[in-house]
């Protein structure tokens, strides 16, 4: 039996929603709680929680362009064109002329520990 069943056997996980054939459906709430009981609880627990520590070095940005030849792209909801244009996007932080912090232009997004600019 896995690990993970286990555990959720034995209560030590929240309750989360199942499908029809009982698989597991985690919200990103949900699988940050887990992480933190396994850093608890588990072998090797600080590998569960990941994300910068003291003394780490800068993470990697990662940007996608979704466009696919439309006019406005729609990207989760949001029309970044319209949207953020008054606040900022990432264009602004990488343009060579008048380039603004990235920290002006990083947004919350609406999933636990996201942000996108």
């Amino acid at each position: 039996m896995s690990n993970l069943r286990t555990r959720h056997q034995e209560g030590n996980f929240p309750d989360v929603e199942t499908d029809s054939r009982g698989r597991r459906l985690y919200t990103a709430q949900e699988i940050d709680q887990i992480r933190h009981v396994m850093a608890k609880t588990g072998r090797n627990g600080e590998t569960y929680l990941p994300g910068r520590r003291e003394n780490d070095a800068l993470q990697v940005i990662s940007i996608v362009n979704f466009k696919g030849g439309s006019s406005l792209t729609t990207m989760f909801g949001y029309r970044p064109e319209i949207e953020f244009a008054e606040n900022g996007t990432v264009y602004d932080a990488l343009r060579y002329e008048d380039p603004v912090p990235l920290s002006q232009v990083i947004r919350k997004g609406s999933v636990a520990k996201l942000s996108f600019a």
